[in-house]
């Protein structure tokens, strides 16, 4: 089983970036040993509209995420993996 939580509240969590949907690790750590205890195999996500948000935001063009997360077309989490590698002296 592949357990997906979202925002889970930690001393680890950067408190000054955005977190949506963010829990508590006690009410986290139960629903993941909820899930495992169920000893199904897949993938779960979880809460509800964080897994929505990032569907939704899978699907939107690199352009439009970047400009939503205020990063520059080159400043993006895949910015330059479309450009191709030049030879020296090209």
């Amino acid at each position: 089983t592949t357990v997906c939580p979202g925002f889970v509240q930690t001393s680890m969590t950067p408190m000054e970036s955005a977190t949506p949907f963010i829990m508590p690790v006690e009410k986290a750590a139960g629903r993941i040993a909820s899930i495992i205890a169920r000893r199904r195999g897949g993938v779960v996500c979880f809460p509800l509209p964080m897994t929505l948000l990032m569907s939704l935001i899978a699907r939107l063009p690199d352009a439009i995420v970047a400009r939503l997360i205020g990063a520059g077309p080159d400043k993006g989490p895949r910015a330059g993996a479309d450009r191709t590698m030049k030879e020296p002296g090209q």
